[in-house]
């Protein structure tokens, strides 16, 4: 196609993914268009949803009043493109080696560096959850280093020091329960890892180096 078929090389469709590339080159295209950011023509291409296996997949109908697919070109992008390869499911476990997303999963160290994460965090907050535990132990006057301090002394009437103990102990069971919940994720994901890690071994392992 020549420059001058579309004007200034801004409103060329040249990208798209080439989607209009077969038909910039009919005839009656090219003669009812003009010069603008938007194609004036309508996209008349359908799609449809197929099952393929366990999955679905979205693909072409035959255009109107056009060719069909096979009949597209080389140039069409979409040319030698068999949708029912991409989508087929795996036939054996030995299969996995050949489709490199899949083999780039088993290898990943994502969950153990998640796993390696999470224990920082535990690690941090246990550090911080200490200073409200002693406080309330205080409170309780179940500290041994403590076992003379009154706030009635002080002036803090009985129902105020009540209601602050409970507020505390709240904090203290809530990061508790955050420090159990956290931890109970971790578990499952280093097991996670662990089956990974064997799954890998067996069906992508790595070649040893020459």
């Amino acid at each position: 196609m020549a420059e001058e078929d579309y004007g200034t090389a801004n409103f060329r469709p040249a990208n798209r993914g080439n989607k209009l590339k077969a038909r910039m080159a009919e005839p009656s295209t090219r003669a009812t268009y003009k010069y603008s950011i938007m194609h004036p023509r309508l996209i008349d291409e359908q799609t449809k949803i197929e099952k393929i296996g366990k999955k679905r997949a979205i693909t072409r109908k035959q255009r109107h009043g056009s060719h069909a697919d096979d009949d597209l070109g080389e140039d069409s992008p979409y040319s030698g493109i068999s949708i029912d390869e991409i989508w087929a499911p795996i036939e054996s476990p030995e299969d996995v080696k050949n489709i490199k997303p899949h083999v780039r999963t088993l290898r990943s160290r994502q969950l153990k560096i998640m796993g390696h994460t999470l224990m920082e965090t535990i690690e941090t907050e246990t550090a911080k959850n200490q200073p409200l535990v002693r406080l309330v132990d205080a409170l309780q006057m179940d500290d041994p280093l403590l076992q003379d301090l009154d706030l009635g002394d002080m002036g803090v009437p009985s129902e105020v020091q009540r209601e602050f103990r409970d507020v505390v102990q709240d904090c203290v069971n809530c990061n508790f329960e955050f420090l159990r919940q956290i931890s109970m994720v971790r578990s499952k994901l280093m097991v996670a890892h662990d089956k990974k890690k064997v799954l890998a071994k067996l069906l992508v392992p790595f070649e040893p180096k020459k």
